[in-house]
């Protein structure tokens, strides 16, 4: 028993389903660098231009803007990359009924966001971490005074005189001011602005918002790629895909030709015993996990800790638990 239960933590440690939580030192081990994929939208993260990243969810468009913003931090040719998570945007719903100036508010938690993950940014290498102080005083936008409005901001409490000053601070000029001189400082040609969970789909007022920011963020020098949903995210009247930005798709076609290959490089990154898993069974998951690598790791692994009955029974219940599981969520939404 005791060693069942190791062999069990050994594999959720080694599959944890969202890049939210991989340890940056695994996430590097996890990738499937030699994807044809993955190769095609790393492309698309570093290059210039406003980007939308195009995708459900567990496709993997988290796990290749970590990536992507790793590899920037290691690689001093490429851009300055700047990696932010706005998944929590639905602690802001309250402020929708409980404030004056919610969008004023919600700008604010944007940008704010987005500062401080720029000075998460310039500090990662440990010799430029003397560089936040700098941009700290030359952009007026002290780190603790912002962690501390975010803070308020998410917990829907009441703003104090410096905080609500503050949040009129902050504005779309200045945080590119600010992304200028990091990207200045750290000795970098341009800014790639990885804006990960940007499809606030929960609350539509914030989405509109938000895309409104994330067009008015881009410049010359400041590339910002955002990642949406197909369908479900509305995008605002000023916000034209195809003028505006340009759409990248994070969802391999089952037709593709390198579809097989792709989910099954993916795979053999997270399970060590990957080929003793019957081939039929593979090729039955894959096919249903139609495209998204999240829902081929979950039902492999469903697969793998079933109790021991017919190949058959076991397959045909991982996929019947996957398919009533995708129709519980969409419903939902």
């Amino acid at each position: 028993m005791q060693n069942i239960a190791h062999d069990r933590d050994d594999l959720d440690a080694s599959l944890e389903q969202r890049a939210d939580y991989i340890p940056t030192e695994k996430l590097v081990q996890e990738t499937a660098t030699d994807s044809a994929l993955f190769l095609s939208v790393r492309r698309a993260l570093l290059s210039s231009g406003l980007k939308t990243l195009v995708g459900p969810r567990g496709c993997g468009k988290t796990h290749m803007m970590r990536y992507a913003w790793l590899t920037c931090q290691e690689d001093a040719s490429k851009p300055f990359a700047v990696y932010v998570s706005f998944n929590k945007y639905y602690r802001l719903e309250p402020l929708l009924v409980s404030r004056a100036s919610p969008p004023d508010e919600f700008h604010a938690w944007a940008l704010g966001l987005i500062v401080l993950a720029t000075y998460g940014s310039v500090s990662y290498k440990p010799e430029h971490a003397d560089f936040v102080s700098e941009l700290e005083s030359r952009v007026g936008l002290p780190r603790a005074s912002l962690e501390m409005l975010v803070s308020a901001l998410e917990r829907n409490q009441p703003l104090s005189e410096s905080q609500a000053a503050l949040s009129r601070e902050i504005s779309v000029s200045r945080v590119q001011q600010l992304l200028e001189l990091a990207c200045t400082l750290t000795q970098r040609k341009r800014t790639v602005l990885l804006l990960d969970d940007a499809a606030l789909t929960l609350t539509p007022t914030y989405l509109i918002e938000f895309l409104d920011i994330v067009r008015a963020l881009k410049s010359a020098t400041i590339a910002p790629k955002a990642s949406v949903y197909p369908g479900t995210t509305e995008y605002s009247p000023r916000f034209h895909i195809g003028q505006d930005s340009t759409a990248v798709f994070v969802w391999l076609s089952v037709e593709a030709d390198e579809y097989q290959s792709d989910m099954d490089q993916i795979a053999r990154c997270r399970f060590a015993d990957f080929e003793q898993i019957p081939p039929d069974v593979v090729d039955l998951i894959r096919f249903a996990a139609f495209g998204i690598p999240r829902a081929y790791l979950t039902m492999l692994q469903d697969y793998k800790e079933r109790p021991a009955k017919t190949s058959q029974q076991t397959m045909n219940q991982v996929v019947e638990a996957h398919l009533n599981a995708r129709l519980a969520e969409f419903r939902s939404i």
